[in-house]
């Protein structure tokens, strides 16, 4: 479906009519849940919202380009200009934070001064840092993930899902979402006329003026019982535009899902079905751990209470030693 430009973009992931603004690194804890079926356990990735440093890392990671060092260039040298990649052309940005420990070096058998073979692209004199990045460290026996702010180069997890992949747009998104913006609508106000008010705010805070994208599902509002032209009263002074705008949606019934594509989409509990991800599975097996759980604590206490009765049975009949 074309949304037209104007239109305002606006999108919530499943589990966030009112997301936290302080998910770190990407994350602040692994992004997903443990699912325990047929009684084994598998890591479910989720998407989730992402914390502004991990925004900005990942947008220095997708839109940097770059031109690979020379074949054999030392270890050391390449780190360095992975660093330095993201400064700009007049040096005044900020380098990019990577971290690696001697561990995953010794593991991976490499030393400062090994020598680095350049990735074989035909065709492609720049690519993104991000595509760079798996091409140098793949032949290495390593990886690479982003945690808040710092790009971490790791050996690879063999029971560990795959790194989490986060689009531009989406990252865009998510940082304009931590703007902190003053919301005030007063009584008249309509519902319409908050999304635009809030879209209007974040124009000119990226590269090109773009600002958020959102789109009202129409489903999803027939489905709440409400329309553009909804009263919508609320104020706030200072909170993160993800928090407040749940706030706001939250008195109507409503919840926003961030896409890949950048774009916010305003629609109902029910609505959200059609961003299905992950995130419904891990639901569903957070419930089936709880029910496997509750099942063996009820066995577990049937078992003490038969121990129990086992040993007070002799008691219980006179038959107890004088």
């Amino acid at each position: 479906m074309r949304v037209p430009a104007a239109t305002i973009l606006l999108i919530v992931t499943a589990f966030c009519g009112v997301p936290g603004p302080s998910f770190g690194g990407g994350f602040e804890k692994p992004p997903g849940g443990y699912s325990f079926a047929y009684g084994e356990q598998k890591f479910v990735p989720l998407r989730l919202p992402l914390s502004a440093k991990a925004a900005r890392t990942w947008i220095s990671l997708r839109e940097t380009l770059v031109t690979p060092p020379p074949d054999a260039t030392p270890f050391k040298d390449v780190l360095r200009f992975i660093r330095e990649s993201t400064r700009g052309k007049d040096g005044k940005g900020e380098p990019l934070g990577v971290y690696l420990d001697a561990v995953t070096m010794q593991e991976a058998e490499l030393t400062m001064e090994t020598p680095v073979a350049a990735p074989f692209l035909l065709g492609q004199s720049k690519v993104p840092l991000h595509t760079y990045l798996k091409f140098f460290l793949k032949p290495l026996g390593l990886t690479h993930s982003v945690h808040d702010g710092l790009v971490v180069i790791d050996s690879p997890c063999d029971d560990c899902p795959e790194p989490v992949e986060i689009s531009a747009e989406y990252a865009w998104a998510w940082l304009l979402l931590h703007e902190e913006i003053p919301l005030h609508f007063p009584k008249g106000t309509t519902l319409g006329d908050a999304l635009q008010t809030i879209q209007r705010a974040t124009v000119g805070k990226r590269p090109g003026g773009r600002g958020l994208a959102i789109y009202l599902d129409p489903n999803g509002l027939r489905a709440a019982e409400k329309s553009p032209a909804s009263p919508a009263t609320f104020e706030i002074d200072r909170a993160p535009l993800c928090t407040s705008l749940g706030l706001l949606l939250k008195t109507e019934g409503l919840v926003f899902a961030v896409g890949d594509d950048g774009l916010v989409t305003v629609t109902d509990n029910n609505g959200l079905n059609e961003f299905k991800d992950e995130a419904e599975v891990v639901e569903s097996y957070e419930l089936l751990r709880f029910d496997i759980f509750w099942q063996m604590e009820q066995s577990d206490r049937e078992d003490e209470r038969r121990r129990a009765s086992k040993v007070q049975e002799p008691c219980s009949r006179g038959g107890g030693k004088d």
